[in-house]
């Protein structure tokens, strides 16, 4: 499964958060982390409008067999029609060089999570135009 967000305009920038889950659907704990990665996330992207790789995952026994490749080239395929640049943020080394050979390339210094979590690699493609 991927998760691909559209470019972000200024209308978008100005909504406002959305409110808090309800109590007990979310421990504070998990809560507070989730809220202090996302800051974390969104200070580091890029201002200008990209597609944003949110999330992308392959079931465990799908792994090393081109699923996770595939699903990134449908995303590539979109963004290229719409010469828009994209950008993610890698959480394992094995998913940078999956990017990086993607065209791919780093964008910024790895950003440790807090609390001792692991660390993300912001990375960015040019658009197609971009890449001529």
């Amino acid at each position: 499964m991927s998760l691909w967000l559209p470019p972000v305009d200024d209308v978008t920038r100005r909504r406002p958060a959305p409110p808090p889950a309800p109590a007990g659907h979310v421990d504070g704990l998990i809560a507070h982390r989730f809220a202090a990665v996302s800051e974390l996330v969104a200070a580091h992207r890029p201002a200008e409008p990209h597609l944003y790789l949110a999330s992308i995952g392959v079931r465990a026994d799908l792994r090393g067999r081109g699923v996770g490749g595939v699903l990134l080239a449908e995303g590539l395929r979109v963004a290229d029609a719409e010469n828009l640049p994209t950008y993610l943020e890698a959480s394992t080394e094995r998913s940078r060089r999956l990017y990086l050979r993607h065209g791919f390339r780093d964008h910024g210094r790895p950003l440790p999570l807090p609390d001792g979590g692991p660390v993300l690699w912001p990375m960015r493609r040019p658009s197609s135009s971009g890449r001529t």
